[in-house]
């Protein structure tokens, strides 16, 4: 049987779903609906935030949800209608904008329910126009779905409640722990195309065939910070993660051409957690349309994604 509980985080009300057989997760609604744990039979699979100041930086972007773009835009920039717009630059490397704003936001918590076999955590955060880069109402939610089986299945829903038309893309930056010599774990892919991108990180219009990862291989030195389009024939796209001493891990997510039809990967420079980042459109796709949603008033989309100790069929 699942139990709740509400426990402090570094002075922040954080919600706890766990069963008997060690499966639990941790997320905090008031910053931005962040996962802070994920635990499979006992094992914790998330390279989460751990301290107050982590939260409040958070340099990697652990765990945060990903809305109204995942990814980068180009210079911040965007045009839309016949209108220009300007969000903050807020990746000084590249002199991007990165993931928008859906982090920073607190979330309500709309409704728990436990049973036997599985808890979910839903939660929500209607945004009305206030930034001015981005000026369309909407209505954001999410749910988190542990069960008893060793699985996490997250749930995204988004409703343009404005009157106009708006262009939305959404997505997820979970870390999952490698350990202390990641090079051991070994990686394998689902088909994909690789987005080649220029020295600000920004596509460039090129395509490569990876096939590198197609069977299981052995991370190594081998350094992460790509973009991938999924093939558009396939609606569940999967990834396998297998360490030596754990289980393997299997993250999936809906793909196919109104799903999360893009896949981010990176391996921050401590090289002890990976980063599988689902994302509905491409990077910088508010300039170059790919995969970009534009939403009518009224109009909702959701999708999913998961992670789990046995292969999502």
């Amino acid at each position: 049987m699942f139990k709740q509980e509400i426990f402090d985080f570094n002075g922040f009300d954080a919600v706890r779903l766990s069963d008997d057989s060690q499966n639990s997760i941790e997320v905090l609604p008031e910053k931005g609906g962040l996962l802070l744990s994920l635990k499979l039979k006992g094992k914790e699979k998330l390279d989460g935030v751990k301290t107050l100041e982590e939260l409040n930086q958070n340099p990697w972007g652990k765990s945060i949800l990903l809305y109204p773009f995942p990814n980068r835009m180009k210079a911040g920039k965007f045009s839309f209608e016949g209108k220009e717009f300007q969000f903050p630059i807020n990746d000084e490397s590249t002199g991007n904008a990165l993931h928008g704003f859906g982090a920073k936001q607190k979330m309500k918590i709309d409704k728990i329910s436990l049973s036997d076999t599985v808890a979910t955590l839903e939660l929500s955060f209607n945004y009305q126009g206030q930034y001015e880069y981005f000026p369309w109402k909407f209505n954001f939610g999410i749910s988190y779905s542990i069960s008893s089986n060793a699985a996490l299945e997250v749930k995204f829903k988004v409703k343009n409640i404005d009157t106009q038309k708006m262009p939305f893309g959404m997505g997820w930056h979970p870390y999952f722990n490698i350990g202390k010599d990641g090079s051991c774990s070994k990686l394998t892919l689902p088909k994909v195309s690789k987005i080649e991108v220029d020295e600000n990180l920004i596509p460039n219009g090129e395509r490569l065939t990876l096939t590198d990862f197609e069977a299981p291989k052995c991370i190594g030195e081998y350094k992460f910070d790509t973009g991938f389009e999924l093939s558009p024939e396939e609606t569940l796209s999967r990834v396998k993660l297998s360490n030596t001493d754990e289980a393997p891990l299997y993250y999936w997510q809906e793909s196919g051409t109104q799903q999360f039809r893009y896949l981010q990967v990176f391996i921050p420079p401590q090289r002890e957690s990976i980063a599988f980042e689902p994302m509905t459109c491409n990077i910088d796709a508010f300039n170059n349309k790919n995969g970009l949603w534009t939403l009518q008033p009224g109009e909702s989309k959701s999708l999913t994604c998961g992670v789990q100790l046995s292969e999502k069929k």
